[in-house]
């Protein structure tokens, strides 16, 4: 299972990769970039089905902010 949290940090190396890899490759062909965007984050998107529950207990007292539940996954899955 994964962490909640991973699925943002996933999201986030994955544009900057995009990003730098589009800014220094001057020959490569941009429909490449965009179909591997795309691979990506349907990945990502796949990934939102296995994320391990969120337990109550365990969470940090910093944590408390961030929320892992079945809404806030869907509007996570609508935004991919």
């Amino acid at each position: 299972m994964i962490p909640a949290p991973y699925l943002e940090v996933a999201v986030i190396i994955l544009g900057t990769i995009i990003l730098l890899v589009e800014s220094f490759a001057s020959q490569l062909d941009r429909r490449v970039l965009g179909y591997a965007a795309l691979f990506g984050l349907a990945v990502i998107f796949i990934a939102t089905f296995f994320v391990a529950p969120q337990s109550s207990t365990a969470s940090a007292p910093l944590w408390t902010f961030y929320s892992a539940d079945a809404l806030s996954l869907f509007f996570k899955r609508i935004a991919l």
